[in-house]
């Protein structure tokens, strides 16, 4: 064990994709030393006292709909920093991450609690290499300035103010960039407390915010929810559901589990067209869904899917997706037939006897759309990286998506783009 007084600076080398180069420890912690790698095993950083009313806060939101998680960001461009106001039902940690692709591995991350007994805030700066427990940063670059809890209609809910430079100059911190584009992040919630920082089940989200234009965001609003209210109540809009029966999920970590359909009996040959998508999630089977994708196939035959196409997919915190008016995906003649959900469990107790049936909610209609609707992917969708070995340190690669790409696409139409998203999933 070796302890680092105030302001030491040393120099340490890792290995296996871990940071190069020197870190400089900015308050007294403890650390273990072993095989290169370093393990922070107690951060608090207390900075001087804000009073939250002292600040303006745009931009003010709930990210989705299903989780009680507010945050609020100011911006002090004077001196390049951030601060976020978290407000969340809960007694236990809050966490806010800048990430690089929607999920935890590449995310920056922000964990605070305040005690139960004593009030006092706690705020700890970690970064995750894969979606897994993070580990705690050797530079603690996130500040905490205001912490209570409070009670709201006899729950128990946590603020926090905290603050964080543009640019830290930490390779283990993500840059928060002013460049017109939106940040992605992620949040969770838990019941425990920091000392006893564990898995926060389904209480995280995914959103994007764009912290320097308030009048850009891309959050589960309440307008997605009413606008799938609202598709549910035209009486021109049907729906079919394809779930798996019983799957039992095995008793290990991680299990990606494919599954084929057919379409319902009752509307084979007929052409219709989807106008929206919704999770059917097995109630109390939620902490093990971690992700799902759907993929389209215009084969008749569900065992004999071999060309796929995405047409959706969920995470935790997507309410679901409703289509422009006058867009939609067909199937049927000329469309899809088919249908392969592949699903990403993650039962990180390990548990044994849990079945699930969870699945995905079709919403269609037999009027004809005025553009149909798909999805375009790029770079290296599968990350095969042209077949080559990903070696181990530091490494990059570079894919470009060359005119051949589009070579296909009906010339002289245009294209619409509605949404942009980037996946990381290995």
């Amino acid at each position: 064990m070796i302890e680092f007084d105030t302001h030491t600076h040393t120099t340490f080398f890792y290995d296996n994709q871990r940071l190069l180069g020197p870190i400089t420890v900015p308050v007294k912690s403890t650390y273990f030393l072993d095989m290169f790698f370093l393990f922070l095993t107690t951060v608090a950083v207390v900075a001087v006292a804000i009073d939250p009313n002292s600040l303006s806060w745009e931009n003010t939101q709930q990210p989705s709909m299903s989780h009680p998680y507010h945050l609020s960001h100011h911006i002090d461009m004077a001196s390049s920093t951030v601060f976020f106001k978290v407000f969340a039902q809960t007694a236990g940690y809050v966490a806010l991450g800048i990430t690089e692709a929607g999920g935890m591995r590449g995310s920056d991350i922000m964990v605070a609690s305040v005690d139960d007994d004593t009030g006092e805030l706690t705020v700890g700066d970690y970064f995750a290499l894969d979606e897994s427990m993070p580990e705690a940063d050797c530079s603690q670059d996130w500040v905490g300035h205001f912490g209570q809890q409070t009670m709201v209609d006899g729950e128990p809910w946590t603020e926090v103010i905290v603050s964080r430079l543009f640019d830290t100059g930490d390779l283990q911190d993500r840059v928060i960039a002013n460049d017109g584009d939106a940040t992605r992040f992620i949040a969770a919630y838990s019941p425990y407390d920091m000392d006893n920082l564990s898995y926060h089940g389904t209480s995280r989200h995914y959103f994007n915010v764009n912290i320097f234009n308030t009048g850009s965001s891309d959050t589960d609003s309440p307008t997605e929810s009413a606008l799938l209210a609202a598709l549910k109540a035209r009486t021109d809009v049907f729906s079919f559901t394809t779930a798996p029966d019983n799957f039992p999920i095995p008793n290990v970590k991680t299990t990606y589990e494919s599954f084929e359909f057919n379409m319902p009996e009752t509307i084979e040959g007929a052409n219709i067209y989807i106008v929206g998508f919704e999770p059917a999630l097995e109630p109390g089977n939620e902490r093990f869904i971690h992700h799902f994708t759907l993929y389209g196939c215009e084969t008749e035959n569900k065992n004999t899917c071999n060309q796929q196409n995405l047409i959706w997919g969920w995470a935790s915190g997507v309410v679901g997706s409703v289509f422009p008016p006058g867009t939609g995906i067909k199937l049927g003649d000329g469309g899809y037939k088919t249908f392969i959900m592949q699903t990403h469990f993650d039962n990180a107790a390990y548990e044994s006897g849990i079945f699930d049936n969870s699945g995905t909610i079709f919403y269609y209609t037999y009027e004809p759309v005025e553009q149909e609707i798909g999805i375009f992917q790029i770079a290296d969708g599968r990350q095969r990286n042209n077949n080559q070995p990903i070696i181990d340190g530091l490494s990059q690669s570079h894919f470009e998506c060359p005119s051949s790409c589009t070579n296909g696409w009906v010339a002289g139409d245009e294209y619409t783009v509605m949404d942009v998203q980037v996946s990381d999933e290995r």
